[in-house]
């Protein structure tokens, strides 16, 4: 069984994924993301590399911007467990921030590489007409 550690701060190469989906660079936060990872964000099933660049650039690319603040992060083994806060900038230029919790798997062999992903935040904080629309294409 791996131990699990509070790590003092969040490591750079985790920095740079949430600045690339911060600045809406989805296709540059895909270098940290495995071609066939599995993803859950909110209550949406997401598989492979294209369907996240595809479904989260929609879903992000509605706001104004919007800004990830990780609080806490723990690591164990290939799992890196972290939370914090979201905030999104509306169209209308009203803010709604939100609890996140993150958990990756990353690949054995290439720790920097995501496998899996779950990630949990409250899409009920936002206004229903930024989410209600949203579907993943199945292959």
């Amino acid at each position: 069984m791996e131990t699990i550690v509070k790590l003092e701060s969040v490591p750079d190469w985790l920095v740079d994924l949430f600045q690339h989906i911060d600045q809406k660079d989805h296709v540059g936060a895909s270098k940290y993301i495995d071609k066939e990872v599995e993803i859950q964000f909110a209550h949406f099933q997401l598989k492979g590399v294209e369907q996240f660049i595809e479904f989260v650039g929609n879903f992000n690319n509605q706001f104004s911007e919007y800004h990830h603040e990780i609080e806490e992060i723990w690591v164990g083994g290939n799992k890196l467990m972290f939370g914090g806060r979201i905030d999104f900038i509306l169209k209308e230029g009203s803010r709604v921030s939100t609890p996140f919790w993150d958990v990756f798997t990353t690949n054995a062999n290439e720790p920097k590489k995501i496998q899996k992903a779950l990630a949990l935040f409250d899409l009920s904080a936002l206004p229903r007409s930024y989410w209600e629309h949203l579907s993943v294409k199945r292959e």
